[in-house]
């Protein structure tokens, strides 16, 4: 069954939002936690134990616990589907977008009503999305950031 222009029009519009606001906000949320993450990597002092030295009698002083090896590789895999996540969440807005004005510039009633959404300052100011080139760092776990995507 085919869908009416000016509603596929507004689909169409809708599509792109999705691409261009939505998916790309979800992208920065999860790029921040993955940088949060980032940020307790190599901190093990919340695994530390004072006192006497395991297998070293009369010495004492700090090692760290039996649980910081599994932790840190857990968070660093967490950090890792972070990373990939928002990854993904922007390749999907664009994919999106293209999409839809791959879609609208086969219909032109469609593509009129997509345009009248598309153009409206509205979006554009009220949530500013960076384009690719300006989108956050996300961070790998024990790599330095050297500006790059994987």
């Amino acid at each position: 069954m085919a869908v009416e222009d000016e509603r596929l029009g507004a689909n169409l519009a809708e599509l792109w939002l999705c691409g261009r606001l939505h998916f790309p906000e979800m992208a920065e949320i999860v790029a921040g936690a993955n940088r949060l993450v980032a940020g307790t990597g190599g901190d093990s002092s919340a695994f530390e134990r004072h006192g006497a030295i395991p297998n070293a009698p009369g010495m004492s002083g700090t090692v760290t616990g039996q649980v910081f090896p599994v932790w840190d590789e857990l968070r660093d895999t967490f950090q890792q589907v972070l990373a990939r996540t928002a990854e993904r969440l922007y390749d999907n807005g664009d994919a999106l977008v293209e999409v839809a004005d791959g879609y609208a510039a086969a219909d032109e009633n469609a593509a009129a009503r997509s345009r009248y959404v598309q153009d409206r300052e509205m979006y554009r100011e009220e949530y500013p999305i960076p384009d690719s080139e300006d989108r956050p760092a996300i961070r790998e776990p024990n790599r330095e950031f050297d500006g790059e995507l994987e």
